[in-house]
């Protein structure tokens, strides 16, 4: 064509190398980087596939520019988006501080504090657990208190013994739970 036909104009994919019309390539927000929608589109569902969902980057060679979330919706199926999603918010609330999910068995929810050093929380779904160690409360006793006692126990030989046949360390938080058939 003439160049400027109104956004008709081919470009040429950098990866695949094929011209492709532009209404079928995307760039990358975060860094202008334009390839062809079939190749963002293989990118994407390989990067999710591998589980690097928290952090796609740019096919561009050497460029760790992220790829946006509204990207990554227009170019993949919903339950492709529905994985990276999960990911995405795992990752997010691995690493902010504030956050954390609830460790009562089948509760998906993610807990939110105000100040770090509020040792006891609740969850909406009733279970009371510490934001520091997602262990049962244990107030006034600090976490390291906490293992530290808990160790203490289980190494005075009578009680040590007592603890071995009555109480067994939660797979989820490695607390000690005692085995009382509920």
């Amino acid at each position: 064509g003439d160049g400027e036909a109104g956004g008709a104009e081919e470009v040429t994919c950098g990866v695949c190398f094929c011209d492709v019309p532009r209404a079928e390539s995307s760039s990358n927000e975060r860094c202008g980087h334009r390839f062809c929608n079939d190749c963002w589109g293989e990118h994407l569902r390989i990067q999710i596939t591998e589980g690097n969902a928290q952090a796609i980057v740019c096919m561009q060679d050497g460029c760790r520019a992220l790829v946006e979330l509204s990207m990554v919706q227009a170019l993949v199926d919903a339950q492709l988006f529905a994985t990276y999603a999960r990911f995405a918010h795992k990752q997010f609330v691995d690493d902010n501080p504030y956050l954390k999910f609830c460790p009562a068995a089948g509760c998906e929810r993610v807990i939110k504090v105000r100040d770090l050093g509020r040792p006891e929380v609740r969850c909406s779904c009733g279970a009371v657990f510490c934001f520091g160690c997602s262990r049962e409360a244990h107030f006034p006793l600090s976490c390291e208190q906490l293992n530290a006692w808990e160790d203490k126990n289980t190494s005075d030989a009578g009680n040590g013994q007592w603890m071995q046949a009555n109480t067994k360390r939660c797979r989820k938080c490695h607390a000690r739970v005692e085995k009382n058939g509920g």
